[in-house]
């Protein structure tokens, strides 16, 4: 359950029938934002995460490849059914007439007129290369995205930039019904694979060359690369009250408009905490000038007035740090609780992520740390850092390399990082240590009729 524009929107159920021809899957989702799967080998775990995946990123067609009786979800008491069947289609390209796959949408029960087939336009280059101006073609089927270097497969473009497309082009090769698609709009979704620790990049040369790179060292390029834009917007933001300082204080003093003492005292006090935690989180560098320490015991009216207005631009300025510097302080506590003993781990604009040996005061490389701290790394760092707010986060088999403690502490970590995105996650996983005594939020796959 997460909260959207005001609203509660909830996954409440999803169940796949017959899948592979044998089971009927069926998962009910807990209330409060955690759900946990389980089954045995073989039936469906992360075939279920992909299915939705690939629902609510409106890639359709990527359903044919399994095997399956009908798909019917639950969004807030809204019920929608997907079958699969098979209709008559003219072809574009050569006017013949063929038998194509597609999908029929049922919304509570009443069959709608607009089935979904494969928009054959999806799978051009030339269609993809003509919306995405960032994007080049490198071969028939892949491209690289200038904007990042990496490769893309004309397979996933769908599911990368449908967002980038205009509103009347997305309508055009998405032929889902509306109805069915305004309530897929409500839920965003992000799957965390089990192939988590490397990632495929590029190099900066002009051949086809595929990389793979370990992602606990991209993750701390894109953290830097985050605080470096927010400090940008900061800087950006402080110019601004800046210029306008001199004229709010004369229109202040004007109209003898200022705090009380004791409740200038209180303001810094609460905007000196802000800044210390923003430079224990790493974001604003150490000042050895205390520039809030002020006598304001017997100040003017004049010198409230423009200490009042200094605090409120103050903390408007700081508070403009506070999203990035909470996440960095959970993921901080989280990863020092985890690392061994010894090890520390930091995050600055300047190098990203790092982690030092306390005792020898020396960097530890991050591809040199274990499996199972590159894990906790990874897996925190996208649920912190690189989901959105408000999302239905899927993860598969996060007890992959992770110990029996860090297992066990694993959904107390996922319950503050819920309360800090007010988000929905579906766990995957065989390990009864993450289930702890938690069977209550468990929906129990493989049942066979």
């Amino acid at each position: 359950m997460y909260i959207k524009e005001g609203k509660i929107i909830m996954l409440e159920r999803f169940l796949v029938k017959k899948l592979f021809g044998l089971f009927d899957n069926e998962i009910v989702f807990n209330k409060d934002g955690s759900t946990i799967l389980v089954g045995p080998n073989g039936c469906g775990k992360t075939t279920m995460l992909n299915m939705i995946k690939f629902i609510f990123v409106k890639n359709h067609y990527r359903l044919f490849e399994y095997e399956f009786e009908y798909i019917e979800f639950t969004i807030n008491g809204q019920i929608i059914k997907l079958e699969k069947g098979e209709i008559e289609q003219k072809d574009d390209f050569n006017d013949e007439i063929n038998t194509v796959k597609c999908i029929r949408y049922s919304l509570n029960g009443e069959m709608l007129d607009e089935e979904y087939t494969r928009n054959r336009r999806t799978l051009s280059p030339s269609f993809w290369e003509k919306q995405i101006p960032d994007i080049t073609r490198v071969s028939s089927k892949v491209f690289r995205d200038l904007r990042t270097m990496k490769y893309v497969n004309i397979e996933d473009m769908m599911e990368k930039y449908f967002g980038e497309l205009t509103e009347s082009v997305q309508r055009e090769i998405l032929n889902i019904p509306l109805e069915i698609l305004k309530l897929l709009n409500e839920v965003n979704v992000e799957l965390i694979s089990t192939n988590r620790l490397m990632t495929i990049t590029s190099n900066t040369g002009p051949r086809y060359d595929v990389l793979q790179t370990e992602t606990v060292e991209i993750f701390s390029e894109e953290l830097k690369e985050k605080i470096s834009k927010v400090l940008s917007e900061y800087a950006n933001l402080s110019q601004r009250l800046d210029a306008k300082f001199p004229t709010k204080i004369i229109n202040a003093i004007k109209e003898k408009k200022h705090l009380s003492e004791e409740e200038l005292k209180e303001k810094s006090v609460e905007i000196e905490n802000i800044r210390k935690k923003h430079i224990e989180t790493g974001i604003l560098e150490e000042n050895e000038e205390d520039y809030l320490n002020v006598n304001l015991d017997g100040i003017d009216y004049n010198t409230a007035s423009i200490l009042t207005v200094y605090y409120e631009d103050t903390k408007i300025k700081l508070e403009y740090l506070n999203e990035i510097s909470n996440q960095i302080k959970i993921f901080m506590e989280m990863l020092n609780k985890k690392l061994s003993p010894g090890k520390e781990l930091l995050i600055n604009g300047s190098s990203g992520i790092s982690v030092i040996q306390k005792q020898q005061n020396r960097n530890i490389r991050l591809n040199n740390l274990s499996s199972g701290e590159q894990q906790e790394i990874v897996l925190l760092y996208e649920l912190i850092f690189k989901t959105d707010k408000n999302t239905l986060v899927l993860i598969d088999e996060p007890e992959i390399s992770l110990n029996v403690k860090w297992q066990r502490d694993f959904l107390e970590d996922i319950s503050k990082i819920i309360d800090m995105n007010k988000s929905q996650v579906l766990i995957a996983t065989h390990s009864p240590q993450i289930i702890g005594d938690r069977w209550d939020i468990v929906s129990n796959l493989g049942k066979v009729d």
